[in-house]
């Protein structure tokens, strides 16, 4: 198969790209922000609200038993993605944005204190970085940037200059949004880790397009979105390494949060 006939081949499976623009094919070329959708996910979202339809563990019937299934083998499917220790390391979320919303308010309210630093960049996507500002405005936690070199990168150098005793978290993206450069984050993790920081990384444009394995890289928290690589909108990942999602309690409370309160409303 030559390249024309691939790529010809790989357009057919985007039923999307069956339309016109301005009397021409599409072309689309803005995949980083969203990618377009598959027939096979397409199809796959379209059978469950055709054939199942029922929330997830939450009945004890055997079409609810049946979501029940495919939800916990996409969050087994999601382990194996990223090379997760265990399936309740993955928590679905809305996508990369909430799952750092999330991080930030349960962080900051709950393991930093005033005068505590977290430390990012320049360079970081708004949903990474502005959430910490937001939920460290009421404990007085302030933000700091790790300064970029001449190409907009980040080096293990700058890294090790912007570190001091307040710095308690890192957050910042795998691979920039901004020039597309990948952060060193194997190594920013295993310094951080000997000063006992914590780093939260944005992999919304790395996961797509670069081998993710967790525990290799040892972040602690690591956070995606399904519509960047070809899934649907509204998915996403928060990983967290299970002893610190255990420590941390949760932002949202409603269905499965009973189990959580005794009859006082006490944890």
């Amino acid at each position: 198969m030559d390249i024309k006939e691939n790529i010809e081949k790989i357009r057919e499976d985007f039923p999307i790209l069956k339309r016109e623009m301005s009397g021409h094919p599409l072309v689309y070329l803005d995949n980083c922000a969203t990618t377009l959708k598959p027939k096979k996910m397409i199809d796959a979202v379209v059978h469950y609200y055709t054939y199942l339809g029922a929330n997830a563990h939450r009945g004890d019937y055997e079409m609810s038993a049946q979501v029940d299934y495919a939800y916990e083998s996409a969050r087994r499917t999601t382990q194996e993605f990223i090379h997760a220790r265990r399936p309740e390391e993955i928590v679905f979320t809305s996508g990369s944005t909430e799952s750092l919303n999330i991080l930030a308010m349960a962080i900051t309210n709950q393991w930093l204190h005033e005068g505590d630093v977290v430390l990012s960049t320049v360079a970081e996507h708004a949903s990474s970085v502005l959430p910490w500002i937001e939920a460290g405005k009421s404990k007085n936690v302030k933000i700091e940037y790790i300064p970029l070199d001449e190409k907009g990168r980040v080096t293990i150098e700058n890294f090790k200059k912007a570190l001091h005793d307040k710095v308690k978290i890192v957050a910042l993206a795998q691979v920039s949004n901004v020039l597309g450069y990948e952060a060193p984050v194997k190594e920013i993790c295993r310094i951080a880790h000997e000063r006992g920081i914590k780093v939260v990384v944005d992999g919304a444009q790395s996961v797509a397009h670069l081998p993710v394995d967790v525990q290799e890289l040892d972040c602690d928290f690591f956070c995606f979105s399904g519509h960047k690589m070809c899934g649907p909108t509204g998915i996403g990942v928060l990983y967290g390494k299970f002893d610190l999602l255990e420590a941390l309690t949760p932002v949202y409370f409603g269905g499965e949060s009973n189990a959580r309160f005794n009859k006082c409303g006490k944890v």
